[in-house]
């Protein structure tokens, strides 16, 4: 994951922004992949923090940080999946003024701000305006939408961007040597480096991945919808929609140039571009609908009875 970070924009003006000797007062990172922020801004830490021209990993500044026990280096909230509350930020101010211990400088990181009360911000913007010397604010957020703008002029936008299929599955190989489970995981992933981890290392990722497939191979006629149908619900619809969508991008590619291999190929012969194109702008339409809280199994019914229809009128023409 580190890899695939350091090959972003974001990486690139924060590590230049280093040599330069001019790092911000403050960074916000806009990355919509919950899943790898606190990974990505530990990154940013370290690179702050770190000696070296960069980061070494090494370390003892880079090993701290690793295990979230840096001295300098403090995260918020402090309980995972909690809300960073006033308290919070009337903590981070007064230590602002304290010395470093382990260097030079001092970094606060505040996770999935996405949550942050407007109070909380509001106490923050003084200190993100004007604070102390050698003190940085990294701001992690899903949405920044969420942040007020008095924030955002007061810090150095970066934003992380979804990552296309080959770039996962490159920067993720090593940590993920089943090829092939890999290619299901980042099939889900949307281009989120860490959903494509949560799915590799999760059994259900591999379950949702074979019945799309299962679907697109065996479900022949209108009566078969329902048997399919039964098989998605709250828990899988929205990986189900994912990996729907990603597939038929894959057939359209291999239709377009010929790239593809395995199950593609196979499906290729089958559907059609322009099933493949009608398929996922119904996906588009269901995914929309699912923000709604729509009915989980007619929007199911609908998704496979637009497949069935797609490929027959396109086998037609």
């Amino acid at each position: 994951m580190t890899e695939l970070f350091k090959s972003t924009v974001a990486y690139k003006i924060i590590s230049g922004d280093k040599k330069r000797g001019h790092l911000s007062h403050a960074y916000s990172l806009v990355c919509e992949d919950g899943a790898a922020l606190n990974r990505f801004l530990k990154v940013m830490a370290k690179l702050i923090v770190c000696n070296d021209e960069e980061f070494c990993d090494q370390c003892r500044s880079c090993r701290l940080i690793n295990k979230n026990t840096h001295s300098d280096v403090t995260f918020y909230p402090r309980e995972e999946g909690g809300r960073i509350a006033v308290a919070d930020v009337d903590e981070l101010i007064a230590q602002t003024y304290v010395k470093p211990i382990e260097g030079e400088k001092r970094v606060f990181v505040l996770t999935k701000t996405s949550n942050m009360l407007a109070a909380a911000q509001n106490k923050l913007l003084k200190t993100l305006e004007e604070p102390p010397k050698n003190v940085h604010i990294l701001i992690g957020v899903e949405n920044e939408n969420a942040l007020l703008p008095t924030v955002k002029s007061r810090v150095k936008r970066l934003e992380i961007p979804k990552f296309s299929d080959a770039q996962l599955i490159e920067g993720l190989k090593a940590e993920c040597p089943d090829y092939e489970k890999l290619k299901k995981a980042v099939a889900l992933s949307n281009g989120m480096v860490g959903k494509a981890l949560e799915y590799y290392n999760s059994e259900y990722s591999d379950e949702t991945a074979d019945l799309v497939l299962s679907v697109l191979k065996n479900m022949k006629t209108s009566r078969e919808v329902s048997t399919f149908s039964s098989k998605i619900d709250k828990g899988n619809v929205r990986e189900f929609l994912i990996c729907l969508k990603k597939t038929m991008s894959e057939i359209i590619r291999y239709h377009a140039r010929g790239e593809g291999e395995g199950f593609i190929a196979e499906l290729s012969s089958v559907y059609k571009s322009g099933a493949a194109i009608a398929i996922i702008e119904k996906v588009n339409q269901a995914e929309r609908s699912l923000f709604f809280s729509a009915n989980v199994t007619m929007l199911a019914d609908n998704v496979l009875l637009c497949i069935l229809e797609e490929t027959y009128r396109w086998k037609k023409l």
